[in-house]
């Protein structure tokens, strides 16, 4: 067996597509998320950079996977370079062996090294314990769901944790393959809208960054906003919370440093929203 770093050719990514479509439920909505053609948008056009991760091979054979994306943060108001962790898989006749253990500790070992301060995630109930435990990640907290119709704020200062986005990221994040984001200009702010796959409900952010204004115009038609993140800012008393009951599967922030100058953030000053990792 051997552990080398992920690979960007075309037979590479074919065979990750492979294996994450076969790892993860069939959906229409997986189809396209592990797609070829997703996979190259996420590992390959990153204006941050491309992917990092490794890979297990068994006698020419991809039996496991594991990939983290660059991104910038705000770390108590200084840019660092930080890393998401997003894809993993491993073969179902490999599991239980320890491989993504392996595989992860392998990345964020090279990310030290490229100097990325920190990993952070969004897992869900299942993946959870295995960060904690394996990987000595810390949980943050539950991202929290609303729904509702106006419009959000901007986040409070003193943050100690916020995705930095600039307008190639931006542009690159719209132009997501598999759920496409719908960007539209008000004034100073940019409002971005996704499918969520019930309809009348749109999964949305706005950023009041006074960016450029070419989009089309604001239309105050656009169904249910749907909120998911963190919001230090609050949220206008119009929008409903949605309680664990009624989740889907309730989503964990994690967060694991990898230099000492970044701290575990306190989830009460973390701005986090849609955008910033891949849920939609």
């Amino acid at each position: 067996m051997k552990l080398i770093p992920i690979q960007f050719d075309i037979n590479s990514l074919q065979r990750y597509s492979r294996l994450l479509i076969s790892a993860f439920p069939k959906t229409s909505l997986n189809a396209k998320k592990f797609s070829v053609e997703s996979l190259t948008w996420l590992y390959t056009l990153n204006p941050e950079g491309h992917a990092i991760g490794f890979d297990a091979i068994d006698e020419g054979l991809l039996i496991s996977h594991y990939v983290c994306i660059p991104t910038v943060i705000s770390c108590r108001s200084v840019h660092v370079k930080a890393l998401l962790s997003l894809n993993t898989a491993t073969a179902t006749d490999y599991q239980g062996q320890g491989l993504f253990t392996k595989l992860a500790k392998l990345t964020y070992g090279v990310a030290k090294e490229l100097g990325f301060c920190c990993v952070y995630g969004v897992a869900n109930k299942n993946s959870t314990p295995g960060f904690i435990n394996k990987l000595d990640f810390n949980f943050v907290g539950q991202l929290d769901v609303f729904v509702g119709f106006e419009r959000i704020t901007d986040p409070i200062s003193n943050l100690e944790f916020k995705r930095i986005w600039s307008a190639d990221t931006l542009s690159w994040r719209c132009s997501n393959p598999a759920n496409p984001i719908v960007r539209l200009s008000s004034k100073s702010s940019n409002l971005f809208f996704a499918k969520t796959g019930y309809p009348y409900i749109n999964v949305y952010d706005e950023k009041n960054d006074g960016s450029a204004n070419d989009e089309p115009k604001y239309r105050k038609n656009l169904g249910i906003k749907l909120l998911l993140g963190f919001y230090p800012q609050g949220v206008p008393f119009t929008f409903v919370k949605i309680p664990n009951l009624l989740k889907p599967a309730p989503l964990n922030f994690i967060f694991k440093s990898l230099l000492p100058t970044c701290r575990v953030p306190d989830k009460r000053k973390i701005h986090f929203t849609f955008l910033d990792f891949d849920a939609y």
